[in-house]
């Protein structure tokens, strides 16, 4: 089996963090060529690389140095309309120019990514949540969604000249050229991401409302409007129910917690968005389940946050379950958990222990403790 390294640990690997000091690196790398047919690097890795050590090409360079030294296959997942390619860069990465240009290029096309997903993401979770309190799930996700009012402005909305697309092209500069810590502008991103669900959540709810009224809401977009008297009662009455109310609530409150009815609601309409997504042929399917559970964790299991990360994250997913996805990210790794365990149960994939060849082959590759050598040179002793 093929196996493919994640970023973390290909910058432990290069030797450029003691993230994973836990692992033994001469043994991790020594068990994944004798243990695999092969040890690939996503060029997705290779983008990350170019986008974290943009200002800091020693960094850069070795990590790409350790790639080719050591005979690491590159794996693409890009197209050719994202022009950028894993082989190629390490083929050329040791002219200055070529790499200053790559450098340029993979900044903005990660922030491209990274905002074109925010934006699906953004508008899904709230079409999740509106069809909950507005209609049924079928007007959200039929097969003729896109001839309803809804998915016109979900659609709208999406695009990147949107204000939705300028709101996360704002956000991402601040997370990339803010001096603060790290900490502090990853909190903020957290923040700002789930804000604008629930912000979304409520224009998304009212336009929905208001169409179903007879009213055009694409005139709310409007400075002149015209609305008569009674259409702004209508209007009025719509947007200052306690649905909005209670999505208002949520965009700034740590509790984000939903009705044993929502939840029922909430379950059914993520198992039909998984559904619709997959249909839709755009992404695979096991990347498909991982948005599912990703978004479930988010709306009812754990009151989590969207994280930045879980956009390369469920594009590993891309691998699975054909190759060995090597990943000491612990949300990762339960998530493909989850989503083995779903896989064989319904007999989409025949090997019920994927998740748990991960953890076994990174539990063999540790380091051995000074206690553990301790207790060997006993039993030696002892047999001595």
């Amino acid at each position: 089996m093929i196996s493919v390294i994640d970023t973390n640990l290909l910058y432990y690997l290069a030797n450029i963090s003691t993230e994973q000091s836990t692992y033994d690196s001469t043994l991790l790398l020594n068990n994944l060529k004798s243990d695999y047919t092969e040890v690939e690097v996503s060029d997705l890795s290779i983008l990350e690389a170019c986008v974290a050590f943009r200002n800091d090409r020693i960094k850069l360079i070795k990590i790409f140095n350790f790639i080719k030294n050591n005979n690491i296959c590159i794996n693409s997942i890009f197209h050719d309309e994202h022009n950028f390619n894993g082989n190629e860069i390490i083929l050329n990465y040791n002219n200055p120019k070529y790499l200053d240009t790559i450098v340029c290029h993979a900044y903005k096309l990660k922030k491209d990514i990274e905002n074109s997903y925010l934006r699906f993401w953004t508008t899904s979770i709230a079409s999740i949540i509106v069809s909950c309190k507005s209609f049924s799930i079928n007007n959200v996700f039929s097969s003729n969604n896109y001839k309803n009012e809804l998915a016109t402005i979900m659609i709208n909305s999406s695009l990147p000249e949107s204000p939705l697309g300028e709101y996360y092209e704002l956000v991402l500069n601040d997370f990339y050229e803010s001096n603060d810590k790290f900490s502090l502008r990853e909190n903020r991103l957290k923040e700002s991401i789930i804000s604008k669900v629930f912000e979304f959540s409520e224009s998304l709810y009212g336009f929905t409302e208001v169409e179903k009224r007879g009213i055009d809401y694409k005139k709310l977009l409007q400075k002149d409007n015209n609305f008569t008297q009674e259409e702004w009662k209508i209007i009025f009455d719509i947007f200052s129910d306690k649905t909005i109310t209670k999505l208002e609530k949520r965009k700034t409150s740590k509790s984000r917690s939903f009705e044993k009815e929502e939840i029922d609601n909430l379950h059914k309409n993520l198992l039909h968005f998984e559904e619709t997504l997959s249909n839709a042929g755009k992404i695979s399917k096991w990347q498909c389940k991982y948005l599912r559970i990703l978004f479930e964790s988010i709306l009812i299991s754990k009151n989590q946050k969207l994280n930045k990360n879980d956009i390369i994250d469920s594009m590993f997913l891309n691998y699975y379950p054909t190759k060995q996805i090597i990943s000491v990210d612990e949300g990762l790794q339960k998530k493909i958990n989850m989503i083995t365990k779903e896989a064989y149960d319904s007999k989409e994939v025949s090997n019920e222990n994927y998740y748990y060849d991960i953890v076994n082959f990174l539990n063999k590759c540790k380091k051995i403790s000074s206690d553990s050598k301790k207790e060997k040179r006993a039993d030696v002793k002892k047999l001595k």
